[in-house]
């Protein structure tokens, strides 16, 4: 181990320690060690050598016998615990006997272990040690109790307590029944406790044994038995129920008139309306399910065949149709379709053989089947169609084009919605791009964008440092033609494309399409929201360091816009109570047509629920609402002759750009000088090609810009 000493090797500390003793001191330890390593301890090793009291054990004398024990380590002080010297005490007690323990430590208590040599009272010796306390006598002997004369075993010092004790032993005296007692010993006391014993006596009915106490009254046989009941079944009863007493709660047997059994209970009267729920064969020969005491009419077709030669629509119970219903070709079609369309008209059969001018009410009920604007087929009914002049909202899935370029995962006839999917544009060093909308991280690694003549030395997230390089690129392409495009550039073959070969330069942006720069800024520098893309192919630029500053500036535009819808998203409650005030006040005026005033109503209650249940509508669903009543009021204070129009806007499910160019071109057909001043209400829409940006006043518009400092711009494409 360490031979080190700690804080002993001070001087001051081991005076400290040497000094506090008063009538004596012993030090314990190895005092070579404490000299070797501290020139103090030397000195008081050299001390204590001189004076002889330095050595290898402890002498202890003992205080009762005189003896002394040497004492070098831990076992020797195992054989002194006690503090005496190791032999038998052998100090005479007070009570004669000598101390048999070990020798001890004086102020330990001598205990004599000897037996006690006293007695009790009646003789019996003490069981307990000569130091101990002698307590009762614990010796058992037989006494005789006085009160009833058993004899008992109780211990020596209970002979003067016997009123106390309890007797152990059962009384046997013969009671008036026969039976003896059986309780516990009650003495001299002639009253004995009621009888125990199982009652001997036989029941009355089948003479059963008695299950009750021979002291009780007998109380009912409740042995279950068969018995026979006056109608005839059979049940299990206690043994003392009279078959007279009892109500058969069995089903009735019996058969009525209507051919059921009977569903009372057998002591209940007979039903006098049959109960029976089934399968019921009526007279005219089918099956129906009901309640056999119900006035149960046929629900199957009637199947008859009328005068015309169709089958009779009506059900078998009732009357049969006077007036066929069934869609024919007329004998007669007249000069034209009355209902306009291209269907081969088809009326009810009752009106095949009549004049066309009673035909005229017909409407056709065939499916529109027209080709929308948006490719897919109208599934509206023919005559709503044809009445309003105006399609149904289709719904089919959407797949147009959105602002970031992939397709809507919406409903067709709807406004398209933000876009779900992850932003196609990322640079070269990131996985995978943001949330389309979103702005795009700003990647801190050095910029990839380099060629043999320049370099661009900053983050890859700024603006590069350098333009694109002038010279040719001098890479040879796998099918055998030179590059066309710049250095340091994506590669490009004029010849593969079509193109003639010549020296000016191409650009590929990633879509593989051979493109100029003058095409590229050209077609990216209108006013549309949109992606920055190939002017050939319109595909979204995935990344381009020669374009990068122009990517930035239409994704800036693109994430304000949607903040700016975001916002309109917020004001739902605003925009809501504004419509419900506006639908009311035009519920209020004069001569309202009674179907607009119908889908005016709809919408108003629409509207009135959002805002009470506090359950507010989408955004979208809300200006889809808030177009269709603002198209309405144009539409009617414009022109009387598109009244039909402006109530098949209300009609309409949703909204969609495209059905507010099926609008505006009729109402151009119609009214061609309103029509140039018609502004169509903004749509909150994402779809591509509907909004613009005006840098001048810095606004979205979808028409024009209204800014009076602004010049006219291009119509919607």
């Amino acid at each position: 181990g360490s031979s080190s000493i700690g804080f002993l090797s001070s001087p001051n500390r081991a005076c400290v320690a040497l000094s506090r003793a008063r009538d004596g001191m012993i030090i314990v330890g190895n005092l070579s060690q404490l000299a070797n390593q501290s020139q103090f301890w030397a000195i008081i090793q050299s001390i204590l050598e001189k004076r002889e009291m330095v050595g290898h054990s402890l002498a202890l004398r003992c205080a009762t016998h005189g003896n002394i024990s040497h004492v070098s380590n831990a076992r020797d002080f195992e054989k002194l615990k006690d503090g005496g010297c190791g032999q038998p005490c052998a100090t005479i007690l007070s009570c004669g006997h000598p101390c048999a323990s070990i020798c001890h430590w004086t102020s330990v208590r001598h205990s004599c272990k000897q037996p006690c040599p006293r007695t009790c009272a009646h003789g019996h010796p003490c069981s307990q040690p000569c130091s101990q306390p002698c307590g009762d006598c614990e010796i058992r002997v037989e006494i005789e109790l006085e009160k009833c004369g058993h004899y008992v075993q109780l211990p020596c010092h209970l002979r003067d307590e016997l009123n106390s004790v309890k007797c152990p032993q059962v009384c046997a005296v013969l009671l008036e029944c026969g039976h003896v007692c059986g309780h516990e010993c009650h003495g001299s006391d002639s009253s004995h406790p009621p009888c125990r014993a199982p009652c001997p006596k036989l029941c009355l009915q089948d003479r059963h044994p008695c299950k009750g106490k021979c002291w009780e009254n007998c109380p009912d046989c409740m042995i279950n038995v068969e018995r026979y009941l006056p109608c005839g079944h059979t049940v299990t009863l206690p043994c003392h129920i009279p078959t007279q007493a009892y109500e058969c709660t069995k089903k009735c047997a019996k058969i009525l008139d209507c051919g059921h059994p009977c569903k009372s209970l057998c002591y209940e009267d007979c039903d006098t309306e049959c109960r029976f729920h089934g399968s019921i064969q009526l007279p005219c020969g089918h099956s129906v399910t009901g309640r056999c005491s119900s006035q149960l009419v046929c629900s199957q077709p009637c199947g008859q065949l009328l005068a015309c030669g169709h089958k009779c629509a009506a059900r078998c119970g009732q009357p049969c149709t006077v007036e066929c219903q069934v869609l024919v070709v007329p004998t007669s079609l007249g000069d034209a379709n009355e209902n306009h369309c291209s269907h081969v008209q088809k009326v009810p059969c009752h009106l095949a053989n009549d004049s066309d001018s009673e035909r005229t009410s017909y409407k056709c009920t065939e499916k529109c089947n027209t080709s929308l604007p948006c490719g897919h087929k109208c599934t509206g009914t023919c005559f709503k169609c044809t009445e309003y002049d105006i399609h149904s909202s289709c719904q089919l899935a959407c797949q147009r084009r959105l602002l970031c370029g992939h397709p809507c995962q919406g409903i067709c006839g709807e406004l398209c919605p933000p876009c779900k999917e992850k932003s196609d544009y990322r640079c070269p060093h990131m996985k995978s791009g943001v949330r389309c909308g979103e702005p795009p991280r700003a990647c801190k690694e050095k910029c990839t964008w380099k060629c043999a003549h320049l370099k661009c030395s900053k983050k890859c997230g700024s603006a590069c440092n350098r333009v694109a390089c002038e010279l040719p690129c001098e890479v040879k392409l796998p099918c055998g033609h030179k590059c066309r495009a710049q250095c340091g550039e994506l590669c490009i073959c004029a010849e593969c494309n079509g193109l003639a070969v010549n020296e000016e330069k191409l650009v590929n942006l990633g879509c593989g399409c051979p493109v100029k720069n003058e095409e590229i800024l050209q077609h990216n520098s209108l006013s549309y929201v949109r992606m920055f893309e190939c002017p050939k192919c319109r595909h979204p630029v995935k990344f381009s360091h020669q374009y990068k500053q122009n990517i930035a500036k239409q994704l800036k535009l693109i994430e304000k816009l949607s903040d700016y819808l975001f916002t309109k998203s917020a004001q739902v409650n605003v925009r809501t109570q504004s419509l419900q005030k506006a639908i009311h006040a035009e519920l209020e005026s004069e001569n309202l047509h009674c179907e607009a005033e119908k889908y005016l109503n709809l919408m108003h209650k629409k509207l009135s629920n959002a805002l009470d249940t506090r359950k507010l509508m989408n955004s979208r669903d809300l200006n889809s609402m808030e177009v269709q009543f603002e198209m309405y009021k144009m539409i009617v204070k414009s022109s009387s002759n598109l009244d039909k129009l402006a109530i098949g806007i209300l009609a309409l499910h949703s909204l969609s750009s495209l059905v507010i160019g099926q609008v505006e071109h009729k109402f151009a057909h119609s009214a061609p000088q309103t029509c140039k001043k018609l502004q169509p209400p903004e749509l909150l829409s994402f779809v591509d090609g509907l909004w613009k940006f005006c840098e001048k006043c810095d606004k979205f518009y979808q028409q024009s810009c209204d800014d009076p400092l602004c010049q006219p711009v291009e119509n919607k494409v």
